[in-house]
Order: C-alpha cells, then structure tokens, then sequence
C-alpha cells in the first residue's frame, strides 16, 4: 500500500504546473507565476496535522516539474518513496514494501485536479474560488472543488509577492496536509529521463497495462 503522504502529491503538482484561471488580487498573483513557470525544481516539506492541529506524519524532499504532465516527488524523510510522471505513466514506488504501482496517467487523473498536468484543463473546470486574502505576510487564494466526492475539500495557495511558498490541502476529515516550498529554481533545464522510472531487481510491480511497468 501506497502511504498516506502521498494522496496529495498529484494535487499538489497539479497546482504548480497548471494554468489558472481565476478573479481577485491573490488569484491574478497566481495567474502571472503560473504562466510564467515552465519547469520548477524546489525542496519540500510536509507536515499532516489532525482537526485538533495535533502533527500526524512529517516528511521532506525534493520535487522537480516540466510541462506537460511531467513531475518527480521523491520523499526523503522519516521514509523513502517516489512518485514519478511521465506524461503517459505514473509510478508509485514504495521502496521499504519493494512494490511500484503502475498507472496510465489519464485514467489515473479521471475528473480529479491533476488532469491539468495534461495541459488540457483548467483549475476553474474543477474549483472554485472562495476567497484570496493576506495572512502570515503572504497573499493565500481559497479553492473548493466542485465535486464533493475525494480526497480533500479545500485547498490554499499562499504566495510571498510572486513566489509559490506553501499548498495547504484539507481533506473530508478535516485534516490538512501543508507543503511548503524553499530552494526553487524557475524554468530549469530538466531532462526527459528524470522523468520516467524503472523498477529496481526484486520489485512486485501492480499494473494496469502490460507495458508501463517499465520506463520506455
């Protein structure tokens, strides 16, 4: 089984990678970064906290982005895992349970927020917005998505002037996952094969096509 600190991540690249279009101060922020951003490499950290604000789970490590539907989110720390894109296939690799689980990317995406990453979506065909504000010195836009059937029930984008700096993701249970970001770098060059994965000697592979157990 995938861990639970994963749930978000395709969400959460879905936002760093996609076009937006939305009204208001924070969202126009949102829009210029947004369609200035390319590529992105950055370090992460990530803290789930319970309705009471109690910290769940902590974790850390290093993301890259390249349009379209490109993305590479590999856990550091407390436990090692990977979640890789390619444009085509999704990779969920938990090392410590040697087992990769194998998606097409599209089908993976269905009518959820990462469909943007295929550059054929946009945030308001699933979200809409309930507030931009400032707080905390950074200008935060308010997102719910249309369907109440997932994994979370609102989102926050905070922005420090231009900056993407931290995703904030509250589930149905009211819990929240926040990402914050540090070390980014705009529009780096990132080569294809960050971006594709093969598993390693040993690894149960769970697939849903025959052939995307396998970078290629």
């Amino acid at each position: 089984m995938i861990r639970k600190s994963l749930r978000f991540t395709i969400t959460a690249c879905s936002f760093a990678v996609a076009p937006l279009a939305l009204a208001g101060e924070g969202a126009d922020r949102a829009q210029h970064y947004l369609d200035e951003v390319t590529s992105l490499s950055a370090h992460f950290s990530q803290t789930i906290v319970d309705p009471s604000g109690k910290t769940m789970q902590t974790s850390e490590g290093t993301l890259q982005l390249k349009r379209p539907g490109r993305f590479r989110w590999s856990y550091a720390a407390p436990h090692e895992q990977l979640v890789v894109a390619d444009g085509k296939r999704l990779w969920l690799y938990d090392p410590e349970l040697e087992q990769v689980t194998v998606k097409t990317l599209d089908a993976t995406l269905g009518s959820t927020p990462a469909m943007l990453l295929s550059g054929t979506g946009r945030l308001s065909d699933a979200y809409d917005v309930v507030r931009d504000y400032e707080q905390d010195g950074m200008t935060w836009v308010e997102l719910t998505p249309h369907e109440s059937k997932g994994d979370f029930a609102r989102v926050r984008l905070a922005f420090a002037g231009v900056e993407l700096r931290r995703m904030e993701l509250t589930d149905s249970l009211d819990q929240t996952t926040s990402i914050d970001l540090s070390q980014v770098e705009h529009n780096p060059t990132l080569g294809d094969e960050l971006f594709t994965f093969t598993p390693p000697p040993g690894t149960d592979v769970v697939s849903d096509s025959p052939d995307s157990g396998a970078a290629q």
